[in-house]
């Protein structure tokens, strides 16, 4: 290529420049034969990685904010292949699956203790300039979690901490997670494959395949990039029937990925690039990776099934906890240069559907007994919990920035606008509730819906005064909720001097919520059938000021940001048997919150980046204070439902830090390290109708929050690695080992009070230290990388997730919990051009 299609490639947004050059510097750090980037006489330097986390490509040691990359070529070194193994390795970040209760689609993500128990996501998740995070859309019943793109043909991995809502706007309140695609080059072919064959101890195989490519078309005028990969993750926790304790499903918590992307750029004119793409990717749980554990009281009911200790892990659900889920996203990207500025525009439509089915039983058949009913005496009673969801999300994002990087001014203004539509459906299948209310009436009604006794009284009708919906749903429930939003943003950053600089950036934003919500069923109370609707809009400001210091080998800054995320609407709690637990807490179905508005954080942060030795070692270290406002929080009640409100203050503070250093010519160490603390810094008091301060049985005053009192997600990370390079038969190789450990969770003391009679678990099951090594030993044969791997080296085995099928009865010595993947050896092939 040269002339005209020279400067149209060379013109492109200088973030295109940012990521071949991040993708090469990232190989040179973590590809075995090329640790080194560049020779300075005897010495070796190692080079910058480029990210757009500000929404133009800098060096990462440029950037004024707490961030940690991974390329494609480091994610294959450390072994990551989903969002599981990133958050492994990046301090001051959180994620947990769901655990015992459902699929393992379900899952919780947080940054520096920002957490997301209920309403919007407080975490950013984007592919490329799309948002993807979702919502739960009403606290009882309809539940959401996030989707993420398995890590195939990635150019890389950015995680911001810190509050990014000035350029990345709603659900960026604690922090944001970028996974950029490589885009389509005009002038260059490249491909990259990858295989794996893993064995899991106690467990079956994994395996995966994929492959990538693109190139010009027409050379500097149209290219391509296209990739289609398929994983499968072999299980370890078997299934059994309850009754007569035989497998059903060996390995049954295996997984089955698929992802394919196709991208074309497109330049019909000089400094024009016009990039339409379509992503899309469908994973298939096959069941909860959650056993059953042995009761932690040894005079109490003991399950029979597996042995923990030899681990042999089980799970004894009637109902196998599968969900299907898939995604879509087509985007067209259109990037045009001026003179001395860009404009560019994403335009792009999210779809993602997903049909999951958890096991009711424990509740249907646990709550309405007492919890002295696990499993009943007819295997073929069964609860199922059948749940479709859709999500469809268009975002239009409209940004002007400017490109002189001569100019003591640089500065981006934007306009965004999204559309957010989601569904779900929830029906609870039990049309044998029946018999087990039959006994309290003597025999004197009729168990079965389906086939009445003439003359008698319906026994679910009878004792909880609904009937079964359609004569087999206990719950019945279908929510649709729109999210609107639109917003302008600005942030412009100013050369004082050569070295000191200003930052202010400004976003204005306008949401609303509108939902309806149709439920029938005993469990939903009177009138069976219905339906409710609702509506909530807010109005949102979130500024950012900073102060950096910049010289030859040395960032250092200070900045004051706002971060916030959306409010909501609650649908009412209708059932009488809520009222109780509704008066405990000073409320009843009438005057408890029809909606909640939004919270806020306003985060105070002091970081510093520097090189020494001749570029040998680099350091990323940064102290923060987050103050959480108006914490969105859902408060549940004993009969099962539960609301969504506003309750109490927070503060969050830590530090965070990340060391690489050259030791030797051919031996690289990284350490990465986070300490967080989150506790409650108001003390909110459960008052009464008339505003009078309201007491337990043993006379204590009952509290939302207590000042001082611990919040789940402080804790303790360390991360580190060591890579050695040598030659083998004059075959460049290397030998790499990565560890990291997460301290024991601190126990959450803050008490949020549902009923007189509760009696909850949530803070008793502490979560444990998690420590986990990982080793790779391979070999560079020209284009080809081949390694063989042991994950989970000392084959560490955490109890991690515990909870109670049922906080009383018998149902209450029912514990299940999750753990690592146990110790996994395989081998795996990768090919780059």
């Amino acid at each position: 290529m040269n002339g005209k299609n020279d400067s149209l490639q060379q013109s492109r947004m200088p973030a295109q420049r940012g990521r071949a050059i991040a993708t090469a510097v990232a190989t040179a750090l973590c590809v075995p034969g090329a640790v080194f980037a560049q020779n300075q006489g005897s010495a070796m330097q190692l080079e910058e990685v480029v990210v757009t986390a500000t929404r133009r490509a800098e060096s990462i040691r440029e950037v004024p904010v707490s961030i940690t990359a991974f390329s494609q070529a480091q994610m294959d070194a450390q072994g990551i292949r989903q969002i599981d193994d990133v958050v492994r390795l990046t301090p001051g970040v959180q994620f947990g699956r769901s655990g015992g209760f459902g699929s393992d689609s379900g899952s919780m993500i947080s940054i520096r203790g920002i957490s997301s128990g209920a309403g919007g996501s407080t975490t950013g998740i984007y592919i490329d300039d799309t948002p993807i995070q979702s919502r739960a859309l009403l606290a009882s019943g309809n539940f959401s979690a996030n989707a993420y793109p398995q890590l195939f043909d990635v150019e890389r991995v950015e995680v911001l901490r810190g509050p990014q809502g000035t350029l990345f706007g709603s659900g960026s309140e604690g922090g944001a997670i970028r996974f950029i695609t490589p885009e389509p080059s005009l002038t260059k072919y490249s491909a990259y494959a990858r295989s794996e064959l893993g064995f899991t101890q106690y467990g079956a195989p994994s395996y995966e395949a994929g492959i990538a490519g693109g190139g010009p078309l027409v050379d500097g005028k149209l290219g391509f990039r296209a990739s289609i990969w398929t994983r499968q993750d072999g299980g370890y926790v078997d299934r059994a029937n309850w009754y007569t304790h035989e497998v059903v499903d060996e390995n049954a918590n295996r997984t089955n990925s698929m992802s394919a992307r196709l991208a074309f750029g497109w330049s019909p004119i000089e400094n024009l690039v016009i990039t339409p793409s379509v992503f899309f990717q469908r994973i298939k749980f096959n069941d909860t990776s959650a056993f059953f554990l042995p009761s932690d009281d040894p005079a109490a009911f003991q399950q029979p099934l597996g042995n923990v200790s030899r681990h042999d892990y089980v799970n004894g659900h009637t109902v196998r906890q599968w969900a299907d889920q898939k995604l879509t996203l087509p985007a067209l990207r259109i990037d045009y240069q001026f003179a001395n500025m860009e404009l560019i525009s994403n335009s792009s439509y999210y779809k993602r559907s997903e049909e999951a089915t958890t096991d009711y039983g424990f509740l249907d058949f646990g709550n309405w007994t007492g919890g002295s009913m696990l499993f009943p005496d007819d295997p073929s009673w069964t609860a199922p919990g059948y749940a479709p969801q859709n999500n469809k999300y268009f975002t239009q994002e409209l940004r002007l920035q400017s490109t002189n990087d001569d100019s003591p001014l640089q500065w981006v203004v934007g306009a965004f606008y999204s559309k957010n539509d989601l569904d779900m459906t929830l029906r609870v299948n039990n049309p044998h509730l029946g018999y087990i209310f039959q006994p309290w009436l003597g025999g004197a009604c009729s168990p079965d819906p389906a086939n009445p006794t003439p003359g008698m009284p319906d026994c679910v009708a009878a004792i909880l005064g609904i009937p079964l919906y359609e004569g087999r749903y206990p719950y019945y429930g279908t929510t649709e909720l729109t999210d609107k939003q639109t917003a302008l943003f600005g942030q412009v950053d100013y050369h004082i001097t050569d070295r000191l600089i200003a930052t202010v950036g400004l976003r204005w934003s306008d949401m609303s919520t509108d939902w309806s919500n149709a439920v029938a069923g005993p469990i939903n109370g009177a009138p069976s059938p219905r339906v409710d609707a609702g509506h909530s809009s807010n109005t949102s400001v979130t500024p950012k000021y900073m102060l950096s210091w910049k010289t030859e080998n040395t960032l250092t800054y200070a900045s004051a940001t706002k971060g916030f995320r959306n409010g909501g609407v609650n649908a009412p709690v209708l059932n009488a048997a809520c009222g109780g637990d509704l008066a405990d807490i000073g409320l009843t179905a009438q005057t408890m919150p029809k909606s909640y508005g939004p919270d806020t954080v306003w985060s105070y942060e002091l970081g510093s980046k520097f090189t020494t030795d001749g570029g040998r070692l680099t350091v990323d270290a940064s102290v923060y204070k987050v103050d959480w406002n108006d914490i969105i929080r859902n408060v549940n009640l004993q009969c099962i439902l539960s609301f969504t409100t506003n309750l109490g203050k927070a503060t969050s503070q830590g530090v965070d830090l990340a060391v690489q250093w050259q030791a030797l010519d051919n031996l690289v160490l990284s350490f990465n390290g986070s300490y967080g603390d989150v506790h409650a810094t108001q003390t909110l008091p459960v008052k009464d109708v008339n505003g009078n301060p309201m007491y337990d049985s043993e006379g204590r005053q009952r509290l939302w929050t207590r000042n001082g009192a611990s919040l789940l997600g402080s804790s303790v990370m360390v991360s580190g690695a060591a890579q050695y390079s040598f030659d083998v038969l004059e075959l460049p190789s290397y030998a790499r080992l990565d560890y990291s450990w997460q301290g024991r969770e601190r126990k959450g003391d803050a008490w949020h009070p549902q009923s007189a009679s509760y009696a909850g678990d949530g803070n008793l099951f502490q979560g444990p230290a998690i420590q986990q090594a990982n080793l790779r030993i391979g070999t560079n044969l020209n284009s080809w990388d081949v390694s063989l791997f042991i994950n989970n080296l000392t084959n560490e085995q955490p109890i991690l997730g515990k909870g109670r099928a049922l906080s009383m009865g018998m149902a209450r010595h029912l514990l299940t919990a999750t753990t690592l993947r146990p110790r996994t050896i395989g081998l795996t092939a990768v090919y780059r051009y």
